[in-house]
C-alpha cells in the first residue's frame, strides 16, 4: 500500500464515529422471560409510544412468585412499586384488541406498575383469572395503601395483608361504587359530607321536569 493510500484510509477512518453498544442486550428482562414462561404468560411493547414500557398479562396466582422475583433478582431488585389499581372488564368483548382477549370474562383484573431503575423500563402487569391476590405489602410499602384503595373499590380482597380498613369509604361499608353493576345513575348515591367528614350512601329522589 502507498503512503497516499494509507494517508487517504487514516483520513476518512477519523470521521467515522463507533457506534455504542447497548447497555442491556434484550430489551424485555430475561429473568422474568424464563421465571414465567410456563404460565399463560404474554408481553407487549410499542416502540412508537414508549419503548421502555412493557406490558405483561399472569394468571393471578403469580403474583406472590412476581414480587419475590422483583426484589430478589439483580438488575430488578433496584425497582419501585409505581401505580396500582384495578379494571371491571364485565362484559368486555375481544373486539377491543388482543390484550383484551387474555383478560375478558374475568370481572376485576388487577394492575401493577414497577419502574427499573437499573434498567430503565417500566413494565405493568395485569394479574386475572382469581377473586384473591396475595399481597405486595412485604416486598413494597406503598402496596398496603395502593391495595386497601382497590379492594375498597372493586371488591377485591388480598392474601396475607396487614390492614384492610377502608380508607375513602366510612368503616363498614359493604358498597363498592368503582364496580360496573353499582348504581351510579337513577337509583344510589355516595355523598361526602365535608362538615362531618363522613360519607353515606343514600337514595337519589326522581325530580319530574
Amino acid at each position: 500500500m502507498s503512503l497516499n493510500q494509507i494517508q487517504r484510509a487514516c483520513f476518512c477512518s477519523g470521521g467515522v464515529k463507533k457506534k455504542k453498544k447497548p447497555k442491556y442486550r434484550f430489551g424485555f428482562p430475561m429473568a422474568l422471560y424464563f421465571f414465567f414462561e410456563k404460565l399463560n404468560f404474554s408481553y407487549w411493547t410499542s416502540t412508537t409510544v414508549n419503548p421502555n414500557h412493557y406490558v405483561c398479562v399472569l394468571p393471578s396466582e403469580a403474583g406472590q412468585a412476581l414480587a419475590s422475583v422483583l426484589g430478589g433478582e439483580l438488575f430488578l431488585a433496584k425497582s419501585q412499586l409505581v401505580e396500582a389499581t384495578a379494571f371491571d372488564l364485565t362484559g368486555q368483548g375481544a373486539e377491543a384488541g388482543d390484550l383484551l382477549v387474555f383478560l375478558r370474562n374475568n370481572g376485576v383484573v388487577l394492575s401493577y406498575s414497577f419502574y427499573f431503575f437499573l434498567l430503565k423500563k417500566r413494565i405493568t402487569f395485569f394479574l386475572h383469572g382469581g377473586d384473591k391476590v396475595s399481597s405486595l405489602e412485604s416486598f413494597y410499602s406503598n402496596a398496603n395503601w395502593l391495595e386497601r384503595e382497590i379492594s375498597e373499590m372493586f371488591r377485591g380482597s388480598n392474601l396475607l395483608k396487614k390492614e384492610s380498613r377502608n380508607l375513602l369509604l366510612d368503616y363498614g361499608s359493604s358498597f363498592n361504587p368503582f364496580l360496573k353493576k353499582f348504581p351510579s345513575t337513577g337509583h344510589a348515591e355516595v355523598v361526602f359530607n365535608s362538615f362531618l367528614k363522613t360519607t353515606a350512601y343514600v337514595q337519589t329522589a326522581g325530580v319530574e321536569l
